[in-house]
């Protein structure tokens, strides 16, 4: 049964989900609810291949002539759950049926399901005035008649039988009708099963039988709440149910049991307070019921939909099982998806029609967005969960998971904290809720992570990333890596910038090769960020050489305790927070002079503030420059050639003045002395020669 939110008073349980602040509560309100003879039992039949055997021993109680005999309240032995209640008595008639309850039937009550006395319930038989066979005077020798009583078997598997042996039936007017009845109402310890048996009925003893019914089934307490049985097609083989609480059995020379019948009603009842809660993931439902008075013995088949009735296939079905458990946690929920429980006694075949009893909730997982500061430490949080609308993606190896390591710290983590561990490669991610960045600008990560040390070789690796999803797709920014990880616990502080404010996730990626020990991840929060990177980096032209060069930038508004660091690339890849840096700057020094360059060459430098400890801004905006052109010199020899004592004997360029003689074998090379002029800017050259001759000397 299918169970909504009502428009207007209705007998219906209801269950619906609120989102309050930052957490989703899941309540329920269920009304009380009665147990049903017509609901709760199932009837099966056989017909062949039965033995019946009368009891010995026992208690006798109708004999000789009896008719309407007193109606006794008798010790079962054992305790019985008849329609959910247990009982230890039960009440005995001459008329072919038992009652539950302080209520007894009258003597002359000959309508056990239909009428209207306000006993607890009643097993019939054969619901009707029955007498003893000597009360039939077609039996010239009448056999003996009775009605007894006897409780057998072990404990804890016992049968309590009362046995009718030799009746005959009575019609209100009229001759006692012909044809003998021996049969028993049968109640077993435990499974608390119902049986009604009958011995083959001969229509021809002494005479040929009268037609008459009785009424056949349970009832509950009140005559609307019935489980009884009609013929089928005129006979008593595959019987159906009973549409009115009047309906009844015939027997005749025409209709009867040929051989030993059997007629069984097991208990099947259906789970009450079905309670629907979503764990702090957000992903993951734990369904619970309250079990039954008898619990099934098959357990409880379930489904989860989100389209579709229950047993209608897999179109819309989400996640089903069988569980003896009372509870089941299905994972995987996705974020604002509606998802319908359903739950039903395995005894049961059908989900539907309403009178078959399954039970639903439904939840809307919604998630909130936490705003900053952030802080996830783990401790809210029952192990082996993950934190409320925390997700992680698994493709290989073992998943995150919260781990309670207070009792027993392990390898510095001392507290609850996320682990992945296992000897399978590691291709593991762990995503935090989603987190509002409110503005543009700088903020604050900071974590604690740690592999462990049983061996030399154990190298766990990380990276971190940031993301408008949380899915692999989604982490499309890198902060940091971690590739070798030995010690524990470490503690990285990370400085980023996010340029447009929004919605993100922070992703934690687990990569490490098989065999190398645990990775743990604990104390994750985000702020905005106090350690800000320097801006306008320059690299002005004048200071370019094919060697050199040097780098400008404006200090933050406050700048950093243990001043700059640098990196400098070939590639215009960014660097991330655990790039090792290319070098340091000292406080208050704004620049850093770069040398040992490659000559016509394109350089990427960043640099960041270094707020002490591990406290380093983001990585500032890229500047690139070009290296000049570096001519390469010929180095000829003037040896053997003369040299004029009156050629050039100075050159005057920029900062270069330089004074010549006569060169050791009549060569000199100054290709090392150099000066810095502005491209494309006119520079004035003086050549002083020794005489008025300058050998068509050009420049």
């Amino acid at each position: 049964m299918k169970k909504t939110l009502p428009t207007a008073p209705s007998n219906r349980t209801v269950f619906y989900t609120k989102t309050l602040l930052v957490l989703l509560l899941c309540i329920g309100f269920s009304k009380t609810t009665y147990a049903q003879v017509a609901t709760n039992y199932a009837f099966s039949q056989l017909d062949t291949g039965l033995t019946y055997t009368p009891i010995t021993g026992g208690t006798t109680y109708a004999s000789g002539g009896f008719t309407n005999t007193a109606p006794a309240s008798v010790p079962l032995g054992f305790t019985f759950n008849f329609n959910g209640t247990n009982y230890s008595n039960v009440t005995i008639t001459d008329n072919g049926f038992v009652t539950f309850g302080t209520t007894l039937p009258a003597a002359n009550t000959v309508n056990p399901i239909s009428g209207t006395v306000a006993y607890d319930g009643a097993i019939s038989a054969f619901g009707i005035n029955l007498q003893a066979a000597s009360t039939n005077g077609n039996y010239i020798s009448p056999p003996a008649s009775t009605v007894q009583y006897v409780t057998s078997g072990a404990v804890g598997s016992r049968v309590f039988v009362v046995q009718y042996e030799n009746v005959v039936r009575r019609p209100a007017i009229g001759a006692v009708v012909n044809g003998l009845i021996n049969m028993q109402i049968r109640l077993y310890e435990g499974a608390n099963t119902i049986e009604t048996l009958y011995n083959s009925f001969d229509p021809l003893v002494p005479v040929t039988a009268g037609s008459l019914a009785g009424q056949v089934g349970l009832r509950g307490s009140t005559n609307g709440d019935f489980n009884n049985r009609v013929p089928a097609t005129g006979s008593w083989v595959g019987t159906n149910p009973g549409v009115l609480n009047s309906s009844s059995l015939v027997l005749s020379n025409a209709v009867f049991n040929v051989g030993v019948t059997r007629f069984t009603w097991t208990p099947c009842f259906s789970p009450t307070a079905i309670t629907a809660t979503l764990l702090g993931d957000n992903t993951t439902a734990n369904f619970s019921w309250t079990a039954p008075a008898i619990p099934p013995s098959g357990g409880y088949d379930w489904e989860v939909r989100t389209a579709g009735n229950p047993g209608s296939g897999v179109v819309g079905r989400f996640a089903f099982g069988n569980t003896s458990s009372t509870s089941v946690l299905v994972p995987g929920l996705v974020e604002g998806t509606r998802y319908d429980f359903y739950v039903k006694s395995n005894c049961r075949n059908t989900w539907l029609p309403s009178n078959t009893a399954p039970s639903s909730v439904f939840l809307l997982p919604i998630c909130p967005t936490a705003s900053i500061p952030y802080i996830q430490n783990f401790e809210s949080v029952t192990a082996p969960l993950l934190p409320f609308c925390n997700s992680t993606v698994t493709p290989a190896g073992q998943p995150f998971v919260t781990v309670n390591n207070t009792s027993t710290p392990f390898f510095g983590f001392n507290n609850k904290n996320l682990i992945t561990s296992g000897d399978l490669l590691k291709n593991c991610w762990y995503f935090t809720q989603a987190i509002n960045f409110p503005a543009a600008g700088d903020y604050r990560l900071s974590y604690k992570y740690g592999g462990t040390r049983q061996a030399v070789f154990f190298q766990q690796k990380m990276r971190v990333f940031y993301g408008s999803v949380a899915s692999v797709a989604g982490m499309t920014t890198q902060l940091a890596d971690h590739p070798d990880i030995k010690n524990s616990p470490l503690t990285n502080i990370i400085n980023f910038t996010v340029a447009t404010p929004g919605t993100y996730y922070i992703g934690f990626y687990g990569y490490a090769n098989a065999t190398n020990g645990s990775l743990q991840l604990d104390d994750i929060s985000v702020a905005v960020s106090s350690c800000r990177p320097p801006t306008a980096l320059t690299v002005p032209p004048a200071q370019i050489t094919s060697n050199s060069a040097l780098v400008l930038w404006t200090p933050p508004s406050s700048a950093p305790s243990e001043g700059y660091q640098y990196f400098l690339s070939t590639s215009n890849t960014s660097p991330v927070n655990t790039t090792t840096p290319t070098g340091t700057v000292a406080p208050g020094v704004t620049l850093v002079s770069l040398s040992g360059l490659n000559s016509s060459t394109t350089y990427y430098v960043w640099v960041r503030s270094n707020c002490g400890g591990s406290d380093v801004s983001s990585w500032s905006s890229v500047a690139s420059f070009f290296t000049l052109f570096q001519p390469t010199y010929c180095l000829p020899s003037g040896n053997g050639n003369p040299q004029d004592l009156n050629g050039i004997i100075n050159v005057t360029m920029g900062t270069i003045n330089n004074t010549t003689g006569i060169e050791l074998n009549n060569y000199g090379n100054y290709s090392n002395l150099s000066t810095n002029v502005i491209r494309g800017a006119t520079i004035p050259a003086a050549i002083t020669f020794g005489t008025g001759f300058t050998y068509n000397t050009n420049i």
